[in-house]
């Protein structure tokens, strides 16, 4: 009963998440825990003799392995890239996320400190607004976004862009951005480039000169 909760459980949402075109990620998976664990525990009580006991220390010593790695891994990069900006920036510098998902963890670093922006909107990215998102992303015009940008660093300013081609809706918007922002600013220092082998969400951070 309980394997078959679980299962079924799984296949709805993966059904639900086919048909409404929805993003997946493992950790959504959570809520299938219980009756997982349930239906182990009812395979563990049928083993025989000390079986059950090497099995379930088993599983506590491959389910610590795996707590350990998680907990010892930045899920972003983003806060590698704050913390070079912390280094570095000045009060009346800019940072702007692309894609905007990049942009609530950014926020919550440095939006203290910092004016802080999102592609495309130009909100100061402490959220992600998913409405109409993919149609949205599909009329977005990147040299008007470098042109809003500009525009609010003023002169002397300094422009970081925390950014990653490669985001559904997004295409290589954030890649265009980059050079935009190059062809108005001047040539960038990247500081930091993105490792996707360490990190889910991975970065790059491009630091522009101010406009004189």
């Amino acid at each position: 009963m309980a394997v078959g909760v679980g299962l079924a459980t799984m296949l709805l949402g993966a059904a639900v998440s086919l048909a409404t075109d929805t993003a997946f990620q493992g950790r959504y998976g959570i809520f299938a825990l219980v009756p997982v664990v349930l239906a182990a525990a009812v395979g563990l009580r049928h083993l025989p003799g000390t079986g059950s006991v090497f099995v379930l220390a088993l599983l506590v010593l491959l389910s610590g392995v795996s707590m350990a790695r998680e907990l010892g891994r930045d899920r972003t990069q983003v806060g590698m890239a704050a913390q070079a900006i912390l280094d570095d920036g000045a009060a009346t510098d800019v940072v702007v996320f692309c894609p905007d998902q990049l942009a609530p963890a950014g926020h919550r670093l440095l939006a203290d400190r910092f004016m802080t922006l999102s592609h495309p909107m130009l909100d100061d990215g402490r959220r992600v607004d998913w409405a109409n998102y993919a149609r949205r992303n599909a009329s977005v015009d990147v040299t008007s976004v470098a042109d809003g940008i500009v525009l609010r660093a003023g002169h002397g300013a300094t422009v970081w862009l925390v950014w990653m081609d490669g985001y559904e809706t997004m295409g290589e918007q954030c890649g265009d951005l980059h050079q935009a922002l190059a062809e108005r600013l001047g040539r960038p220092t990247k500081l930091v480039r993105a490792d996707g082998d360490a990190f889910d969400d991975a970065a790059n951070l491009s630091r522009f000169p101010g406009r004189p």
